[in-house]
């Protein structure tokens, strides 16, 4: 097959190169350890994917087993401790070692107050039942 202005033959695909082989004939290869030519053109560099590296040193503790505690005590500062626990792996893994940090801090700052207010409502509940 020849191209439609007369430049040669193309292989199936459209692209230039050797003629198909006869029909019943297998198609020929190069010689063995010869590089074969690729399909199409190839792009110079593939994008990369995923995530960068994650930071070196150590990863801040996430507080997360104190969150899911401080929820039973004191609810409303144990969503906000149980959210920014959430959210330190993920910076962590994405090279956010600022970030992570950050929401570290803040999840145990949550935990902290809503356990501090728990005990304290506990230690009165107990002395109201009391008198």
């Amino acid at each position: 097959m020849t191209t439609p202005y007369g430049q040669g033959p193309q292989q199936p695909d459209g692209q230039p190169g050797q003629p198909p082989a006869p029909y019943g004939q297998a198609p020929q290869s190069p010689p063995y350890g010869q590089p074969q030519q690729p399909y199409g053109p190839q792009p110079y560099a593939a994008p990369q994917m995923g995530y960068p590296a994650a930071p070196r040193g150590v990863k801040p503790y996430n507080y997360l087993a104190w969150s899911i505690v401080s929820i039973f005590l004191f609810w409303p500062t144990g969503i906000p401790a149980i959210i920014n626990a959430t959210k330190v792996d993920p910076a962590w893994q994405m090279g956010n070692a600022p970030m992570a940090q950050e929401y570290s801090n803040k999840a145990k700052k949550f935990s902290m107050i809503g356990t501090i207010i728990g005990a304290v409502c506990f230690v009165i509940w107990v002395i109201i039942s009391l008198v």
